[in-house]
């Protein structure tokens, strides 16, 4: 058995460690232990000796590691990229004009109007994108100006997006990886869907509502995208339940988005 390989950088690497699980059967460990590996002179096989227990702190940190040791694509981030780990990638998408395509089901509270099925090119607003784990966020900013950790969020004014800023993808097929290259790929699934529905109470500060403000984008009503329709967002955290609540800002998603799975 070969005990060495030499990787892409031409480092010389060998085994050096086992981890060990045990269970009932093979697929369902119970327990795992971790080993360190004696290489033997002459490429004789590798002996795994005494070890130790692998909790799930030790399992956690093994796992950083080596996501931070395998990063495979160096080099300087995009400036429109406000995050990015092993498990999410935040962004940035400055205001523009883009298509839009709705095929509108139901109405909003109270409001009679239904945009039914059109499509074209209209303004948007600044948005921030975030992708962790299965779970796809937006919100969107007001400003042309690349968002800092002070700026503040806004719900995103599209259909199909949760009260917690997810969106509903539906069966769009999406990139498979959060990571710097999918950017433009992630962008498309969104802007290149069907909006078929609103998912919240209210989904900008309009009257008639979000149908009626989007019938009205369409049609050119505006000369830009007009960003006083735009409502506050707030997390729905402990702060917000004892009825304390304020305008959520970039810093604050950068720091759910990065912290640990739930």
């Amino acid at each position: 058995m070969e005990s060495a390989i030499s990787d892409h950088t031409i480092r010389k690497i060998a085994v050096r460690q086992a981890i060990l699980l045990y269970g009932e059967n093979e697929h369902s460990p119970e327990f795992a232990t971790i080993h360190p590996v004696d290489i033997q002179a002459g490429g004789q096989t590798p002996v795994i000796r005494a070890g130790r227990p692998l909790d799930k702190r030790g399992l956690a940190e093994l796992a950083t590691t080596l996501f931070t040791a395998n990063r495979t694509k160096p080099g300087l981030l995009p400036p429109n990229v406000l995050s990015v780990g092993n498990d999410h990638l935040v962004w940035w998408s400055p205001p523009a004009t883009r298509p839009i395509f709705f095929r509108g089901s139901g109405r909003d509270t109270s409001k009679q109007f239904n945009i039914g099925e059109r499509n074209g090119i209209t303004f948007h607003p600044g948005l921030i994108f975030a992708v962790k784990d299965a779970k796809w966020y937006v919100l969107a900013v007001k400003g042309a100006e690349r968002p800092t950790a002070d700026t503040l969020l806004y719900v995103a004014p599209y259909f199909n997006v949760w009260e917690n800023a997810v969106i509903c993808a539906g069966n769009v097929p999406l990139p498979k990886a959060a990571v710097t290259e999918k950017i433009a790929a992630w962008e498309k699934a969104f802007f290149e869907s069907n909006f078929t529905h609103t998912n919240v109470t209210r989904l900008v500060q309009y009257k008639g509502g979000g149908h009626r403000f989007w019938a009205d984008m369409l049609d050119g009503k505006f000369e830009a995208f007009p960003e006083k329709v735009l409502l506050p967002f707030s997390f729905q955290d402990a702060a917000r339940k004892k009825g304390v609540e304020r305008t959520a800002s970039v810093g604050d998603l950068i720091h759910i988005i990065e912290g640990p799975m739930e």
